[in-house]
Parts: structure tokens; sequence; C-alpha cells
């Protein structure tokens, strides 16, 4: 029995010979139920140049798309930052990608590839005010009302952490889905808005551990 939030690993040594020591990392752990914009980085180093295989295996057992995440369509994408690359991965069965290191420096990055949880968030998690209000943090967007294929966006006195992006209908779907590392007290980007992005009333969403803001597009 293992509670959510503990991890461990085992680890077992054998000498086949004087000369040479085999090493064994066997690692389990449990998490709670992944949420809309959860990510799992890979730390994935050392590799030659070459094709490789990630496989990814969910059993039916693991439920992962289960109860709670059900209603919210749950779906997982695997993103390489070196191609710009976002592969569906099946939260259910076998899912194999093949990846190729060359001799760019970029694409032996040990940091290339993160899992991204996606899907629809409800209505309820999508208010008018940040919904820590203890974090006096503010968005600037421009234009607004939007137009072309880039938004301008300003965070002012957010803190140093790892924020997903979302802008969402006003019914809960999620029409693009991004990443940020804010380390400074304000920091400015540019988001590619999607194509199907047509004339209405959207939801800009940042969020993290520490909290969600929301900030109203009208396209």
């Amino acid at each position: 029995h293992f509670n959510n939030g503990e991890n461990f690993f085992i680890t077992t040594k054998t000498s086949p010979s004087a000369n040479t020591v085999d090493v064994m990392s066997l690692s389990v752990e449990t998490r709670k139920f992944p949420f809309v914009g959860d990510t799992i980085h890979y730390n994935i180093g050392n590799l030659k140049n070459g094709t490789y295989n990630l496989t990814f295996n969910a059993p039916e057992s693991a439920i992962i798309n289960g109860a709670a995440n059900g209603s919210r369509n749950l779906q997982a994408v695997l993103v390489d930052k070196f191609t710009g690359e976002r592969t569906p991965v099946a939260l259910q069965g076998e899912t194999s990608i093949n990846i190729h290191i060359t001799s760019e420096p970029a694409s032996k990055q040990a940091g290339r590839f993160y899992l991204l949880f996606t899907g629809t968030l409800p209505i309820s998690t999508l208010p008018g005010n940040n919904e820590n209000p203890s974090v006096d943090a503010k968005i600037a967007t421009w234009p607004n009302p939007v137009s072309g294929e880039v938004l301008n966006v300003n965070l002012i006195d957010f803190q140093e952490d790892t924020y997903v992006i979302s802008i969402n209908t006003l019914t809960g779907k999620s029409l693009l889905n991004t990443t940020i590392n804010i380390n400074q007290k304000q920091q400015n980007f540019n988001l590619k808005l999607p194509h199907n992005m047509l004339k209405g009333t959207y939801w800009l969403v940042i969020q993290s551990q520490k909290g969600r803001w929301v900030k109203q597009l009208i396209r």
C-alpha cells in the first residue's frame, strides 16, 4: 500500500565478473491523478546520434482518465522543445514515439521532452479574477480586442515558477496550451494564436501550483 506522493526506488548490484559491476535501478512511485495543465519533465541525457524509441504504457488499471478527469476530456501530449512537435500520448494502452538525436547540441539537451496534460477546464474554474488574491499579480495583453495572429502578453509581479498558459472558449474548450518559466518581476512574451480562434469572447488562463489567473479576451 502506498500513499499519494510517496516515492522510493530500489537499487540492486550484481557482479558477473571481477572487473564489471551491473547496476539496475527500479523506480516505484505514486501520484495524484493528473489535472489539466500538469506537466511531467523527463531528464534524458548522454545520448549518441541516432534514432531512439520512447514507449508510454498506460494500462487500463491506471484509470488516469477516470472519474474526476473524465468530464475534463483529459489528454496528454509529448512536447519536443527541440523540434516544436507535440505528439498525442494515449492515456490507455501503449504509445510509441521515435526521437532523433543529431549533431545539434539542442537535440541532446536533457530537458528536451515533457508530457503536458491538456483538456477542458470546468467553467467553475474560470473566474473573472484571481483565485489567489493574496498574490498581487497583473496581466496585460495587447491588442485587445485581438487582431492578427500574435497576442502580446505582459506578466507583472508573478512569482518565479513554471506556468501553464491556455486560451479557452467560454464553454471551457481549450484552443491553446503552452508553458512558460517566469524568473523576473516583469515578463513579456508573444502567443501565436490558433487558426480556429474565431470572433468571440475567450479566457486567457495562467496557472501554476500557486494559483490561477484569468483575463478576458475579445476577438
